[in-house]
């Protein structure tokens, strides 16, 4: 149980992900809503917000927002993880709490309630989720932040000029270290190119967390998540070095060509159903942590390399049931190559997921030579 102190710097201590934090929060702040029904949560919220009470709560979650970086889904679990341990799991006064602090900092939600008066939080989002009820309002889609047990019916307080959630993650979020037992990876073709890594088993629980989805109603954009998120600076360190020592001084080819290798032949392959009882994209890290991975996650860790460590655009390249990449060159080489239709520009077919050594840049799997692909656009 843990014990609080009292006063305006009392602070409650908590896990996030591993790494333990505080916030300015005592048993002097604590609350009782009573019952509650959707016509009186607006009531119920005005109390609460009139107190002024909660402001060093509210601006202790904004700065640690900031310094570890928090994403808005990091964001919204850490504000989770602080109300549950503060008001008790799953209670009427934890989702009140929550959906104040989030409101409060800026994001859009509506309050809803189920047939027994259980009071949820919903969240605006252009995200789609895979597998997640979703629940239409007038001014968008909106998503339960907690498993709902029943129908609801969603309170009519409105909050305006607050923008909705999003699962892009701009810069890599901060964790405490924890690493794990490590792994090496290794080209067959290319022994000297080896890189060891000890992934922090914090940041792959902060991952694990991440819901599938896709925005615009454009299913190809459900890798993108993925694809556009920079390492994790301490994981980066382990592998960057390593291989630009490796590459320098080669030509642009043969430093793709490398890479190529080195995915190909250094990582198990594995489909996910068999793994994680359902299609999962990998982040980059999770790609070079985990002992088997996919297709998506080659492809994936293959183009964000690629852009980091020589510089060059990829696209993420769709075959139906398959995933590859592709590279443009400054320089046409042999090989099949697709045209990118908003640039026009020629990018040539790489697949990190052919094994083998005899797998060079330009060639795609037989079975989709004559598959006219999706080329995804990536920044």
């Amino acid at each position: 149980m843990l014990k609080y102190e009292f006063g305006d710097d009392a602070r409650m201590p908590f896990n996030y992900f591993g790494t333990e934090l505080s916030v300015r929060l005592d048993e002097t702040k604590r609350f009782n809503v009573g019952e509650l029904t959707p016509d009186n949560v607006a009531d119920a919220l005005e109390n609460l917000s009139k107190q002024r009470t909660l402001d060093n709560l509210l601006i202790d979650c904004l700065s640690i927002k900031k310094s570890r970086n928090l994403c808005d889904w990091g964001y919204l679990q850490l504000l989770n993880i602080v109300c549950n341990q503060f008001c008790g799991d799953g209670t009427n006064e934890s989702a009140l709490l929550m959906g104040y602090l989030y409101s409060q900092s800026g994001y859009k939600l509506k309050y809803a309630m189920d047939g027994a008066h259980n009071l949820y939080v919903l969240v605006a989002t252009k995200h789609s989720f895979y597998d997640k009820s979703r629940y239409w309002v007038t001014d968008g889609w909106y998503y339960p932040t907690s498993d709902v047990k029943g129908d609801l019916e969603i309170c009519p307080g409105k909050f305006e000029n607050e923008q909705g959630l999003s699962l892009f993650i701009p810069k890599p979020q901060l964790f405490a270290d924890n690493a794990d037992e490590g792994k090496t990876i290794s080209s067959m073709k290319y022994p000297d190119i080896q890189i060891t890594v000890k992934a922090n088993k914090n940041m792959l629980d902060f991952y694990d967390s991440y819901p599938c989805s896709y925005i615009n109603n454009d299913p190809y954009t459900k890798w993108l998540m993925y694809a556009e998120t920079p390492m994790n600076p301490d994981f980066k360190s382990q592998v960057y070095p390593v291989l630009k020592e490796k590459l320098a001084g080669l030509s642009d080819y043969d430093k793709v060509s490398r890479i190529l290798n080195l995915l190909q032949t250094g990582l198990e392959y594995q489909y996910d159903d068999s793994i994680w009882g359902m299609d999962r994209a990998f982040f980059p890290e999770e790609t070079l942590s985990y002992p088997f991975c996919d297709c998506e996650d080659h492809a994936i860790l293959f183009t964000r390399l690629v852009r980091d460590l020589v510089g060059l655009e990829c696209r993420l390249v769709y075959y139906p049931g398959h995933m590859a990449a592709a590279v443009h060159f400054n320089e046409e080489h042999q090989g099949v190559y697709y045209i990118d239709n908003e640039t026009g520009k020629r990018f040539t077919v790489c697949d990190p997921t052919i094994k083998g050594v005899g797998c060079p840049i330009g060639t795609p799997m037989d079975v989709y030579r004559q598959t006219a692909p999706v080329l995804i656009p990536l920044e």
